[in-house]
Formats: C-alpha cells, sequence, structure tokens
C-alpha cells in the first residue's frame, strides 16, 4: 500500500494538494469517529462475552468434585476391601492365642466282625459317640507372634495405599478442574479475538469506502477474521472434551457435562521450600510409608518361615459321652446307660525333615524381603525426584507467569498504537494483524500460565504427600 506524501512528491502550495490535504483530513475524522464506536461497541461485546459465557451443565465447585469423586472411584472401594481382608487375616492370626474347643457328635447302626463271627445269632446295633475337645497353644517359639506382627505391618502398608490412592485422585480431580477452567479462558480468549478481527475488518471496511483503503487490506482483514473464528472453534472443542474428562475422572459414569464454579482464588501463593520439604516427603509420602511397612512384614514373614522349624507344644483336654448296647459287648446283663470318660494331655511337635518345603519357604521369603528393601529403595528415589522436579516447576510456573503478564500488556499497549496508526493511515492492515497476532498468543499465554501454575502446585502437593481435598 501507497500513501500521499506532499513532502516527498514537492507539491506543497500548490492549491490541488491543499484541496487532496482537507479531503484527507475530514475522510480521517470520519474514519476516526467510526474507529472510536467500533472500540466502544467492542468493549460492550467483551464484557458480555465474560460474563455471559455460552456454557451448559451442571455447576460444581471443586470441593463438592473432589467429594465425588472419593465416593464414586472404584479405586478407593478396591483399597478398603483389601483392608477389610488384612483386618481378618490379622484377627485369625491372633485367634492362635486363644483356645481351640471342638465337638463332634458320631452315630453308627451296624454290624461288627467280632460280633458276626463270636456271638450267635449277633444284631445290627446302634452306637453313639459324642467327643469334646480343648486345645489350647501353649509356646511356638514366637511363630505366632511374627504372624500377627506380619498382619500388622502388612495392614499398615494397605492403610498407606489407600491414603495415596485418596491423594492421587484429589490429584487428578483438582488438576483436571483446572484444566477445564483453563480451557473455558481460552474459549473467552478466543471470542475476544473474534471482537477484535471482526473491529478491524469492520474498520478497513469503511476506509475502502472512504477510498482511504485497499482491497488487499479488506482480504487481509477477512482472512484474520478466519482464523480468529477457527480458534474459537477448537477451543470450544478443547472446552467439551475437558468436561468429559472431567466427568470420567470424577467416575460419572452419566455423561453429564459439568460447569466449574469459580469462586476461589488460584493457589499462586505457595513458597514451595526444598530441602524442608524433602524432609517433609521422606516422613509424610503415602507410597515411601507403605514401602516401609511392607518391608517390615516381609522380615516377621521370614521370620515365621524359619520358626516353622521349631517345636511346638499344644495342651489338649478331651470328654467322651458314648452310647453303646451292652450286647455290642458280649454282656446282655450290663446296664444300658451312657458311659462317659476324659483326658488330659499335650502334644509336642518337633519338625524333622518336611521334603524340604521349608528351606524353599525360607528362600522365598528371603527373596520377598530383599524385593521388598529394593522396591523401598526406589521409592525413596521417586519421591525425592518428584519433590524436586516439582519444585523447579513451581520457580519455572512462577517465572512464567510474570512474563506472560507482561506480555499481555506490552501486546495490548502495540495493538492499540497500530490500530491508532492504522486509523491515521500510517499503518498497513498488516501491521494490525501482527498486532492482533501478539496480542491473541498473550492473552493465550497468560491463561495457560495461570492456571499451568495452578495444576503444578496440586502436584507438588502431591509430591510431599500432604494433599488433601480444599
Amino acid at each position: 500500500m501507497t500513501w500521499f506524501d506532499p513532502i516527498r512528491s514537492g507539491t506543497v502550495g500548490r492549491a490541488p494538494v491543499r484541496r487532496e490535504l482537507s479531503a484527507l483530513f475530514l475522510a480521517l475524522l470520519l474514519v476516526g469517529g467510526q474507529a472510536g464506536e467500533a472500540k466502544a461497541q467492542s468493549r460492550t461485546t467483551t464484557e458480555e462475552a465474560l460474563t455471559s459465557p455460552n456454557l451448559s451443565g451442571l455447576p460444581i465447585t471443586m470441593k463438592e468434585a473432589v467429594r465425588r469423586a472419593l465416593h464414586l472411584r472404584p479405586l478407593r472401594k478396591i483399597d478398603q476391601d483389601r483392608i477389610r481382608n488384612l483386618r481378618a487375616t490379622e484377627t485369625q492370626a491372633r485367634s492362635s492365642y486363644l483356645p481351640q474347643l471342638q465337638a463332634s457328635y458320631q452315630n453308627t447302626y451296624a454290624n461288627s466282625f467280632l460280633g458276626f463271627f463270636l456271638f450267635p445269632n449277633y444284631q445290627f446295633v446302634d452306637v453313639q459317640l459324642m467327643t469334646v475337645t480343648l486345645t489350647q497353644l501353649i509356646f511356638d517359639f514366637g511363630r505366632t507372634t511374627s504372624q500377627i506382627s506380619q498382619r500388622k505391618w502388612s495392614l499398615r502398608a494397605q492403610k498407606d495405599a489407600y491414603l495415596e490412592t485418596s491423594q492421587s485422585i484429589v490429584r487428578d480431580v483438582e488438576t483436571t478442574y483446572y484444566a477445564l477452567i483453563e480451557a473455558i479462558e481460552q474459549e473467552k480468549v478466543t471470542r475476544l479475538n473474534v471482537i477484535d478481527a471482526r473491529n478491524h475488518l469492520d474498520a478497513s471496511l469503511m476506509r475502502l469506502k472512504a477510498g482511504m483503503g485497499l482491497k488487499a487490506d479488506v482480504t487481509q482483514a477477512k482472512v484474520n477474521l478466519a482464523n480468529a473464528l477457527l480458534g474459537r472453534i477448537q477451543a470450544v472443542n478443547v472446552r467439551k472434551k475437558a468436561q468429559i474428562v472431567l466427568a470420567t475422572t470424577l467416575g460419572d459414569l452419566t455423561e453429564k457435562h459439568y460447569v466449574p464454579v469459580t469462586d476461589f482464588p488460584l493457589p499462586e501463593g505457595l513458597r514451595a521450600r526444598l530441602l524442608p520439604d524433602l524432609q517433609k516427603a521422606a516422613e509424610s509420602n503415602p507410597s515411601l510409608l507403605a514401602a516401609r511397612h511392607s518391608v517390615n512384614a516381609a522380615q516377621e514373614n521370614l521370620k515365621v518361615t524359619w520358626r516353622q522349624n521349631y517345636p511346638s507344644l499344644t495342651g489338649q483336654a478331651q470328654y467322651f459321652l458314648a452310647q453303646i448296647p451292652p450286647s455290642a459287648l458280649g454282656f446282655p446283663s450290663l446296664p444300658s446307660g451312657p458311659y462317659s470318660s476324659f483326658a488330659f494331655g499335650g502334644v509336642l511337635n518337633i519338625p524333622i525333615f518336611e521334603g524340604g518345603g521349608n528351606l524353599a519357604q525360607i528362600h522365598q521369603a528371603r527373596a520377598f524381603l530383599n524385593e521388598s528393601i529394593h522396591q523401598k529403595e526406589e521409592t525413596e528415589l521417586s519421591v525425592s525426584s518428584q519433590v524436586r522436579q516439582a519444585y523447579l516447576d513451581i520457580v519455572e510456573a512462577r517465572q512464567e507467569l510474570a512474563e506472560s503478564r507482561a506480555e499481555l500488556s506490552n501486546a495490548l499497549e502495540y495493538d492499540r498504537l497500530e490500530e491508532g496508526s492504522y486509523s491515521a493511515g500510517m499503518a498497513t492492515a498488516l501491521d494490525v494483524i501482527d498486532a492482533q497476532t501478539s496480542l491473541r498468543k498473550a492473552r493465550a499465554d497468560l491463561v495457560t500460565a495461570k492456571y499451568s501454575l495452578a495444576q503444578k502446585v496440586v502436584l507438588y502437593h502431591y509430591a510431599v504427600g500432604d494433599l488433601s481435598p480444599p
């Protein structure tokens, strides 16, 4: 595009030049007034786009989203069932300390070998026998104690796993919640971009009608508007996908669309402290605690397998009550009433040879212990790495947020100057489009930086192990 320059043309002072300058001045005033009206309309439309987003779905707060996910997600229910199972096994192990009482009743109606050959005309008899047995473990060299301890450590490890599952659900919900808010904000940004592109197209059309612009400027403005509309379509699709992801994270199978309620401040004020938080993670991270408790459980399991080679002493008491016909004994003259007796004793069980089964169990338990120790060491490395990386992510996200705010401020000023220059005929349409492109990027970068920091704060708390519902 070329503009009339009276100084370079060398026609200053001539009457045709003065008439052209007067016409140019009047046209610029007309275009400037129309541009001012367009900017005012743009501000009004922008406010409407920000206050009335086109969203449909069920409003939900972050606290309600976390509560619903903790209630609906099957992962926590699986851990709850495992905790119940381990509690039952611990109770089962403790039952070995208590007396064991059993009763049996036997009723036999039959002939006998002796009766058939020794007693003529021997008849079938009805023999009844009831036995009550009481057993009590006296000493087993700590085998039962180790079994109880092993179940106890396993239960603690499972409780830590349950806590880690809960925190992972909270992490997933909060990050997807922030991702949905970011998608909504990006959709609002694309709407602002469409408004700016339409205003620029209107200004180009007015300049063309006033004889001050070129048709190429209008074409460039139309292309710019088409790109803005395409960005809005993509942003709407991203927002809808984010709503689906949030519903899936909540464990909702009804295909509901949730709308976040953004009446809470973003967590920008976190002051991460690397060394104290590393120490805190070593003491409170549930996955690390579960790994340590698993090592203790494996140690007790090894003790159990070793103590299977030791003797065990069990006390026993029995009471018998029998109803035997005298004819079955060959003494018809004896009374036919029931007979009773009792016995006391003990059982000493000394393992001598088990075919190598106990030795194999010892090797298996020792291998499982080594595996648990290595798993704990690997978990310690993983937790330390997660905390360090999350700390660096927090520092980086803060810097990106500060730079994004400065970028947006500069882009707004750049766009304002280019629009003013274009209205005064001092800039081309391509310059305005470049300024709008920079403004679009700055708006999107600021939204991304804000909610990226919010998500990284959540991930930092998860790495430390102190993530709790809001």
